[in-house]
């Protein structure tokens, strides 16, 4: 796998997303899933900045997967930098419905604290605002708190995967059918018993004809 670790250092920006997609379908192939993680996160350090969502989503993904809930949410937060919401809605609508899935309330509140925090970053990294900017940046604010509110009462009222404190599930009753062992299980420790209980049955019998 060095040569693809090599690969991925040398080769110009334009394939560096080509060849970490094939190292990573190595790796998993020889390796399992969880030893792509450290492959995942030298991408989002070394891929350029266009190719880092794209990257960002599989890895997510591929967390949720397993069941990772946290790091996929730590994933999509990490990657949110680079993805100004004007730009590309459809990063923020992927993270969105993760937390309508997996997240609550607070988890949602702080998602969208962090899509304002990011769009205010880049409409502030502009040299000059017109009047016409400043407008249009106030209805995306509002647009932002109104999809919020919204986010929040599906999330209260859509059923959980993870909700079991929310709605408990009924302990699932499971039934024992005793069998017989077959006599091959235990071979002649069956017949060793057998013989011990018939001996001592025997002498049981003789010793109370002594008796009488």
């Amino acid at each position: 796998m060095a040569i693809f670790d090599r690969a991925t250092r040398s080769v110009v920006d334009e394939y560096k997303i080509k060849v970490y997609t094939i190292y990573i379908q190595r790796a998993t192939e020889n390796f399992g899933v969880t030893r792509t993680r450290k492959i995942f996160e030298k991408a989002l350090q070394n891929l350029p900045i266009e190719n880092v969502r794209e990257m960002g989503l599989r890895y997510a993904s591929l967390e949720r997967r397993l069941g990772e809930i946290d790091r996929s949410r730590a994933i999509y937060q990490y990657v949110s930098q680079y993805c100004p919401p004007t730009k590309d809605p459809h990063y923020w609508e992927v993270w969105k419905q993760f937390e309508i899935k997996h997240g609550n309330k607070e988890t949602v509140k702080e998602m969208f604290r962090i899509k304002r925090s990011v769009a205010a970053t880049f409409s502030g990294s502009l040299v000059t605002e017109t009047a016409g900017d400043q407008m249009q940046n106030l209805d995306e604010e509002i647009e932002v708190k109104e999809d919020e509110e919204k986010t929040e009462m599906e999330v209260e009222n859509l059923p959980k995967e993870n909700g079991e404190e929310e709605k408990p599930e009924e302990e699932e009753k499971i039934e024992i059918q005793q069998k017989e062992v077959p006599t091959a299980v235990f071979g002649s420790a069956i017949e060793h018993v057998e013989v011990s209980t018939e001996k001592k049955g025997a002498k049981e019998r003789l010793q109370k004809r002594k008796k009488n």
